[in-house]
């Protein structure tokens, strides 16, 4: 609960007051389809790892911006969940270790921090919805048994 609220007031601070100065009116001024406990919905779920925190400001800006959808209607419709499963990552990971075997070599001659590289390039195989943390484990899981 501690780090949700911690969350709830990330949101508060980052996008919310961002989105409001982009718009050059006050934070109350903002209505968020969804009612009020978007904001509290939104944090859960990336603390649960349902989605990102970049996939859930993209929802949330979204649903101000464009739609009067909620967040969460944009999240399903759009997508936008959080890969977690390993068997999902597993052929974006191949992918990545085939495509760069320079900086797999790197990463084998003790190189660690070309390990964000590869993270990086299974984001992007993945359109930036692989779990970042399960992807860099498996990662260095697989990287390590080769």
């Amino acid at each position: 609960m501690k780090a949700t609220r911690i969350r709830i007031k990330n949101w508060l601070v980052g996008p919310w007051l961002s989105e409001a100065n982009s718009r050059n009116c006050e934070p109350a001024e903002l209505e968020i389809p969804g009612g009020d406990t978007a904001l509290i919905k939104l944090a859960r779920a990336t603390d649960e790892g349902k989605i990102s925190y970049l996939n859930a400001k993209k929802a949330f800006n979204m649903s101000i911006t464009s739609t009067k959808l909620s967040p969460f209607d944009l999240i399903e419709r759009e997508n936008l969940y959080q890969v977690s499963d390993d068997a999902a990552l597993d052929g974006h990971i191949t992918a990545v270790i085939k495509d760069n075997p320079r900086s797999v070599a790197d990463f084998k001659n003790g190189k660690s921090n070309v390990l964000m590289f590869l993270v990086g390039q299974v984001m992007k195989k993945s359109q930036g919805k692989a779990n970042p943390k399960l992807a860099q484990e498996i990662l260095k899981r697989r990287l390590s048994d080769a």
